[in-house]
């Protein structure tokens, strides 16, 4: 009875939110995370700014790295790297770069959203239905402690709720505390993060994306590609909002 009474006051809330919900859009109006103008647009991006953010221009489908057609590049040729595929929104730098920050150093949960609205863009434009699970990379336990959340989780939260693809936060584990990736050069990236993930469920002939917010050597994402297809993953995407 009591779950009941819960149920239909939760359905009652909600009605009640979303009826009322036009005036309140009227009396508290959003405003763009980036420039503050007042937007109707519910990610907290207004449309121009939105606009100005994505990228523009081909990309190597496996890698992501700009190009001059949509081809695979000579270094996927040559290396191809564990994951199939990388999509992602924006280049890194300037107002993307800014938001990512603030997101990530600065504590400003609020700009979560925005930022995953901009991935759901781009991910609009391609066929997601193979995608069997979202799974953000994973800060290690020391890391979170510090930080007080893992803005990987954030946006992958966002994304399952909003293409409904089940959401597998604990699918990775990261086992030790590497050091910031920032501050290593390629080779040192790939050696830091080298058998630093466990896999904490079976992946057998699925497919998986994995979501972050900054892809730059690929080094991290690469790593746990390859602990996705060496336990038998049918293939492994990476949807990052930007693209160093």
């Amino acid at each position: 009875m009591h779950i009941t009474r819960n149920r239909d006051l939760t359905e009652s809330l909600a009605t009640f939110g979303s009826r009322f919900k036009p005036v309140m859009d009227w009396l508290l109006p959003a405003h763009c995370v980036l420039c503050g103008m007042v937007t109707r647009a519910s990610t907290g991006l207004c449309l121009l700014c939105a606009e100005r953010m994505l990228r523009r221009g081909p990309a190597c489908p496996r890698c992501g790295r700009a190009l001059q057609s949509e081809r695979i590049c000579g270094s996927c040729q040559k290396s191809p790297p564990w994951y199939d595929e990388v999509i992602y929104a924006a280049e890194y730098g300037g107002a993307a770069g800014q938001l990512i920050r603030e997101f990530k150093f600065g504590h400003k949960l609020y700009v979560g959203p925005a930022l995953a609205s901009l991935l759901l863009q781009r991910l609009g434009s391609v066929e997601q239905m193979n995608t069997d699970v979202i799974a953000p990379v994973p800060l290690h336990a020391t890391r979170i402690r510090q930080r007080g959340y893992n803005q990987s989780a954030e946006l992958a939260a966002y994304l399952s709720r909003h293409l409904h693809v089940s959401l597998q936060s604990s699918l990775l584990i990261r086992t030790r505390a590497t050091a910031p990736q920032t501050s290593l050069a390629e080779k040192q990236r790939r050696k830091n993060v080298r058998h630093a993930f466990k896999l904490n469920q079976d992946v057998r002939g699925k497919n998986l994306a994995i979501v972050d917010d900054v892809m730059t050597t690929g080094s991290t994402v690469n790593e746990i590609a390859r602990v996705l297809k060496k336990a038998g993953a049918a293939k492994v995407s990476v949807w990052v909002v930007a693209r160093a």
